[in-house]
């Protein structure tokens, strides 16, 4: 069974490995993604989020790795 913590958890190490690896901010991925520089701050400090947030985050971080291979 998947929990929130689980989904949590996915959403930071997502973030967080594009976030190694484009220099980019947590601060920054979050106005790029969803207009909020303080949405994955409050998502690793426990607060709530819906699926529609999670996966706006997700699609835009998956259209910077296509962009990018692109090149």
């Amino acid at each position: 069974m998947i929990t929130e913590r689980d989904v949590r958890a996915s959403l930071l190490d997502i973030a967080q490995d594009f976030s190694s690896r484009s220099g980019m901010s947590l601060s920054a991925i979050g106005v790029a993604s969803v207009g909020d520089s303080k949405f994955l701050a409050r998502v690793r400090d426990g607060y709530g989020f819906n699926i529609k947030t999670y996966q706006r985050v997700v699609d835009w971080i998956k259209s910077q790795h296509i962009a990018e291979a692109a090149g």
